[in-house]
């Protein structure tokens, strides 16, 4: 039930298994392939499929795990290459792991003559170049962008599985140079004596600057909501079967005052199971802000071996206090589904998925239509009246975002919808029903989010690794087009950042120079 640190813990044990493990995994990958190229290849790979599937409880024999993880990989990567080269080289198929973890190369006499070579052998084997680590580290720092840029709009694990192995591979191929990455783009209006310091570069208007507690960063921007005139700032305890969210805000102002001082009302949102008796996980929940309404989607997983997602929407009605469940959203009998839930504009849009798990590699059936709610009132049991149905054939929207004028989306769940000049399509769809086209940002593996302009413009906005600095990003935002028009210049953020999302149109961020300061600017 700890849903709410999973993430923090999760990059926190995978940095101890690399600082703990790292040279006997490289020993491994070197005994295993008999090649520095596929054995670093190899290295980086089981590292990232162990922040992958990192489980709750800690595994008890932790180089173990980890090179059973490389052990599948390996075998996996062999088999590939036989559809191309029978040949296998001979250190590849004499080396294996043996339940306890120990690397064994051809039997006991292979054991015992590399026994008999001495330490020095087997800790040059397991060298791991500075330069690897620091890019290890980098993809595994794009890996956590990227569940947190997906991480407002999702469906469940089994749909996301395509998307997940597209961002491994595109990450790869920027790792050992398969792609390259385009250079920095030019900075947009750099010195426009409109932006404070802490925004320069973008083409944003600052909002408001807060001081925030030293290491709360990620965490604190990771759960965040943002309208025109206020900053929220959600907790969560659990509280029996159940979950307790506590809603703040802090009216948006530029003084840079300490954020726990100008938190004032308060607003409580109270979660329960989809069912009595226990047995559900609260494994997701984020928030979004369209008017007076705060509405924390939640997604309930449940803990036994049937499992199963459920989708709850709670809204807190700000002006009157009153919260409530305002829509359940299981899954069709005899299926599984997902559901992709999004607000803004007054209003709550709902598409619903349906699909069979069990064939992974067939193609999702997905509804083909998109339900728009008008939130009204101030009870959150009739807050949706009828809904308006638009029909699409797209297929499950990806990360959809909400405007005044429509829904953005950047792409189909589980698909691919790159263009051939290398960046994403991205779509657009109006409050009639018509569908077009975008061209988005470029096709790079990054994490990318919707902003939209109080001019009406809409941009894109993308984190990329610092190659300089651990744990920091340069953040570009550029202009959407039309499919075919040519994309203008991005703007590159004057320094870097620790934390970005991205809400209601607002980018949030902590700037690396000055972790203690929180800054919300509007896309212009």
């Amino acid at each position: 039930m700890a849903a709410a640190n999973a993430e923090g813990a999760r990059w926190q044990a995978v940095e101890a298994l690399i600082d703990a493990h790292a040279d006997a995994v490289m020993r491994y990958a070197r005994q295993r392939t008999g090649d520095d190229s596929a054995a670093e290849s190899l290295f980086v790979d089981t590292f990232l499929q162990a922040y992958r599937v990192y489980p709750r409880r800690p595994p008890k024999d932790e180089q173990a795990w980890l090179l059973r993880l490389a052990d599948g990989l390996a075998r996996e990567q062999a088999k590939r290459r036989r559809g191309d080269d029978p040949t296998v080289r001979p250190a590849a198929a004499n080396v294996g792991v043996s339940a306890d973890g120990n690397v064994h190369a051809g039997g006991h006499d292979a054991g015992r003559a590399a026994d008999a070579e001495g330490t020095a052998v087997a800790e040059d084997v397991g060298a791991v170049r500075p330069e690897l680590r620091i890019r290890l580290t980098q993809l595994l720092l794009a890996c956590e962008q990227q569940r947190l840029a997906e991480r407002r709009h999702r469906g469940p694990a089994w749909i996301r599985v395509a998307a997940g192995l597209t961002f491994l591979f595109a990450a790869a191929a920027i790792s050992y140079g398969a792609y390259r990455p385009t250079p920095l783009p030019v900075r947009a209006r750099p010195g426009e004596s409109s932006l404070s310091p802490s925004a320069a570069g973008l083409p944003v208007i600052p909002q408001g600057q807060f001081r925030i507690p030293a290491g709360e960063g990620p965490s604190l921007v990771r759960r965040i909501a943002v309208d025109n005139q206020y900053l929220y700032v959600p907790s969560v305890r659990m509280e029996g079967t159940g979950a307790v969210i506590t809603v703040r805000r802090a009216r948006l102002q530029r003084q840079g005052k300490p954020l726990d001082a100008v938190l004032s009302a308060s607003g409580t949102l109270r979660l329960h199971p989809p069912a009595a008796g226990g047995g559900w996980d609260l494994s997701d929940w984020h928030l979004q802000v369209t008017g007076p309404w705060v509405l924390a989607v939640a997604e309930w997983t449940r803990a036994d071996p049937v499992g199963g997602v459920v989708t709850q929407i709670y809204g807190l009605h700000w002006p009157s206090g009153r919260a409530g469940l305002v829509k359940s959203l299981g899954p069709v009998s005899g299926e599984s589904g997902t559901e992709v839930v999004a607000a803004g504009a007054g209003r709550l849009v709902i598409q619903r998925g349906i699909g069979n798990p069990s064939s992974p590699g067939q193609s999702t059936t997905v509804s083909s239509s998109v339900e728009v709610f008008r939130l009204h009132g101030a009870d959150p049991g009739t807050a949706l009246g009828s809904p308006v149905t638009l029909h699409v054939t797209t297929g499950l929207m990806r990360s959809p975002v909400v405007t005044q004028d429509g829904i953005v989306f950047q792409g189909v769940q589980a698909a691919s919808e790159n263009s051939a000049v290398g960046y994403e399509t991205w779509y657009h769809l109006d409050w009639q029903g018509r569908l077009e086209m975008w061209q988005g940002p470029p096709n790079d593996g990054q994490p990318h989010w919707v902003a939209c302009g109080q001019t009406g413009d809409t941009y894109w906005v993308e984190t990329t690794p610092d190659t300089g600095h651990k744990a920091q990003f340069q953040v570009l935002m550029g202009l959407m087009k039309r499919s075919g028009e040519r994309p203008s210049p991005a703007s590159s953020l004057d320094g870097t950042v620790t934390a970005l999302t991205v809400t209601g149109g607002s980018l949030v961020w902590i700037p690396a120079a000055d972790k203690g300061q929180l800054v919300v600017a509007r896309a212009n």
